[in-house]
């Protein structure tokens, strides 16, 4: 029964045009019928002039119906067979972008300050962790108030201080950059949506897999720098001033280019 009610959902202005026709010409038919006077004389041959006519008309509408409807199923078929075949694609686009997101953002000499291999999928750590050091960390924490006081910090001067090394690469390439991999997830995201091939319900689970592979950790620290509880503001060695550093958010800085996009497709 649900079937024929999505039929005419779908179909309701040809079912309406059908039925409209159809009353026209049995109104047509009884005025003609009144009007010679026939229905004071019966004749066979009369009365199948006016029902044949109507029997074919309703044949041909359950006709039309059923076919519509087996053309629906075929449509609905060869879409789930086409799903199956594009997500072998998928799947190594998948394990593609998860190889690159998953690589080392550190150089050799880096690998002496963090102990932690620090890559686009865990970089949450690296600034959770950075974040937690500068706060523990006496030079920081008085140049930190100096400044919130109107005090300027050129490069030369934080160059001298115990925790300029943390600043450097990968800081550099994530606050000044962003993650620039993430553009292969975006790009992922828009193929997943434009596909024809992928039904709705499996582009839906794509989507969440990506939310939940790629993008959920990069989501919560931006989250977490927005209240302002947890993270400090970092200094900007790399800033176009070098005179004057600017003291910025996580979500300040380039890293944040991506949030938007993601929260607006994925949230």
């Amino acid at each position: 029964m649900k079937w024929i009610i999505d039929l005419i959902k779908k179909h309701y202005k040809i079912l309406l045009l059908v039925v409209g026709l159809l009353l026209l010409l049995v109104d047509i038919s009884l005025r003609f019928w009144f009007w010679k006077g026939l229905h004071l004389e019966y004749d066979a041959s009369n009365f199948n002039n006016i029902v044949t006519p109507i029997g074919t008309i309703i044949t041909a509408l359950l006709f039309f119906i059923l076919t519509v409807r087996q053309l629906e199923m075929l449509r609905r078929q060869n879409q789930v067979i086409e799903s199956q075949n594009i997500k072998p694609h998928f799947e190594r686009e998948f394990e593609r972008i998860r190889k690159i997101l998953e690589s080392d953002m550190r150089s050799k000499s880096e690998m002496e300050i963090f102990k932690d291999e620090i890559n686009a999928l865990n970089c949450d750590n690296f600034l959770m962790n950075l974040s937690l050091t500068l706060r523990l960390n006496e030079e920081f924490l008085n140049d930190y108030r100096n400044h919130q006081k109107g005090m300027e910090f050129s490069i030369q001067l934080l160059a001298k201080r115990n925790y300029y090394k943390y600043l450097t690469f990968p800081c550099f390439n994530l606050l000044l950059e962003g993650v620039e991999d993430f553009e292969l997830v975006k790009q992922l995201i828009y193929d997943i949506e434009n596909s024809p091939a992928l039904q709705l319900q499996d582009k839906l689970l794509y989507k969440q897999r990506i939310k939940n592979e790629f993008v959920a950790k990069y989501i919560y620290i931006l989250d977490e720098s927005r209240e302002g509880l947890l993270l400090v503001k970092i200094p900007q060695i790399f800033g176009k001033n070098p005179n004057r550093v600017d003291f910025l958010s996580i979500h300040e800085t380039k890293f944040d280019k991506h949030y938007n996009f993601f929260k607006g497709k994925l949230y």
